[in-house]
Formats: structure tokens, C-alpha cells, sequence
């Protein structure tokens, strides 16, 4: 009888012990927006979460958490549910914004929720990359004004980029797209060679560079004097005759007619 009445005994606590880790932490936590692996090119950002308990239990609390590239909380905030929440999924919504921009996909955030017996879970860290500024293409060579004459023209400029790194760069002369350079090292000169370059004693030209995210940027234009240089074929040139100045006729000993 008595070894009857401890096995129900242990079953009981079993059971007990059961339900107790049914209760002991929220059954759910889902990142919805922004979603994995995706930039934002504002810095203003709405993030969306939300969080299911476990059975006969209430959401209380939902709070964000956004980390840099460091590892550092950087944001949070949260937002209590009303008293009596019933016990279903619980929808948050946050907004963050003047985000600043890093290189690459180096901000992670996720979401943490606590029910009403203080029991918490986080859902799965999600990252996103923050690219608020356009490329920046500054021209190096040749130099606005100067001359290049040879017909064969070598465009030399350097682009930086905060955030991403440079898809590619094109230069333009006389405002049409020429030539195309897609392997891009930011910050170190770049050079673009065109060949038969067209003649103009002022032809304009640019460099125009799209990033990884598709954000285009045009440096200033500067002009170059391409025209042939023709001095040698024009008339009045040197002939191996001896030029004399008028009234030092002189000495000239007998003229021929």
C-alpha cells in the first residue's frame, strides 16, 4: 500500500514539474521587420517584433535591443502590455532614428520578452547595415585645363564611401558614358584608359560611380584639350632660308632676277 501510494506521489510531482517547465519561459519570439541581412539608407528605422507565452501566461514586457559593430547595446527601449493582457501573441513596434552609418552589415538586433511570472526569451539575432551618404569621386588626372594630345587619354580619380564598398565607375566625355571600370578599390587612385579619344580643345569629362546599394554620385567636370597639335604644318614655318629684317638689305652681293 505504501509503495502505491509513493508512486502516485511521484507521479504527481512529475506532473507538477511538468507543467512548471511548460511555464518556465515564453514559448515564442519572432523578429518580423527589418528583415535579415538589409540596409536602410536613412538612418530612420521601424522595427517590428513580437512574442507568444506559454499556455496560461501573459506577455508583460517586450524590450529592443539594437548592438554596433563592438558588441555594445547601443538602443533599447520597451513597452509595457496593459494590465489583464489576455494570453496571445503580442505585437511591438519601434522606431529608431539619426542611426549612423558603419562599412557593412555591422548592427545586430533582436527582441526580449517577459511574461508575467518573469520568465524571458530573445528571438534569433537578426543584422542590418545602416548607408545614409553617397559615394564621393574626386578627378586626379589629367589636371582641368591641361592638354593630352595623343589621341590615347588615361582618366586617373579616387571615390570613397562610408558604408559600402563601390559596384563601379564610369567616365564621361562630353556628357556620354565611354568607358566602364568595375573592379573598384575605394580610397587608392583608380585609372580609366580610353583610346581614340575625340578631338576638342575643351572636351569635358567625369567620373560618375554607383555603390553596392545602388546610390550613383558624379564628380565635377574638368576639361581637357585633346586637339592635335598642327604648328608644324601651318604656313610661315621655317623653310633653311636666311629671314632678314626690312632695311638690312646690305651686302647681298648680286641679286638674280
Amino acid at each position: 500500500m505504501n509503495k502505491k501510494i509513493n508512486n502516485i506521489l511521484i507521479l504527481f510531482v512529475l506532473l507538477a514539474m511538468s507543467s512548471y517547465f511548460v511555464y518556465a519561459s515564453v514559448s515564442s519570439v519572432g523578429l518580423i521587420t527589418p528583415t535579415n541581412q538589409t540596409w536602410d539608407l536613412d538612418g530612420d528605422i521601424s522595427f517590428s517584433c513580437n512574442a507568444t507565452p506559454s499556455a496560461g501566461l501573459n506577455i508583460n514586457n517586450i524590450t529592443l535591443y539594437v548592438w554596433n559593430e563592438s558588441g555594445a547595446t547601443t538602443y533599447n527601449t520597451s513597452l509595457n502590455t496593459t494590465a489583464g493582457a489576455t494570453a496571445t501573441t503580442v505585437d511591438r513596434n519601434f522606431t529608431l532614428t539619426s542611426i549612423p552609418e558603419l562599412q557593412g552589415l555591422n548592427y545586430t538586433w533582436n527582441c526580449l520578452a517577459y511574461d508575467n511570472e518573469s520568465n524571458s526569451a530573445w528571438g534569433s539575432n537578426y543584422t542590418f547595415g545602416v548607408d545614409t551618404t553617397v559615394p564621393t569621386v574626386t578627378l586626379i588626372s589629367p589636371a582641368n585645363n591641361s592638354a593630352d594630345t595623343d589621341g590615347t587619354v588615361t582618366f586617373t580619380y579616387n571615390v570613397t564611401d562610408v558604408a559600402s564598398n563601390i559596384s563601379n565607375c564610369s567616365v564621361y566625355l562630353e556628357g556620354l558614358e565611354v568607358k566602364t571600370n568595375s573592379s573598384i578599390t575605394k580610397n587608392s587612385n583608380q585609372t580609366i584608359e580610353v583610346v581614340g579619344v575625340i578631338e576638342s580643345n575643351t572636351l569635358p569629362w567625369y567620373i560618375g560611380c554607383y555603390d553596392n546599394r545602388g546610390r550613383q554620385a558624379n564628380s565635377s567636370s574638368y576639361y581637357v584639350d585633346t586637339l592635335a597639335d598642327s604648328s608644324a604644318d601651318s604656313p610661315g614655318g621655317s623653310n633653311g632660308a636666311t629671314n632678314y629684317q626690312l632695311g638690312s638689305l646690305n651686302d647681298l652681293g648680286e641679286i638674280t632676277k
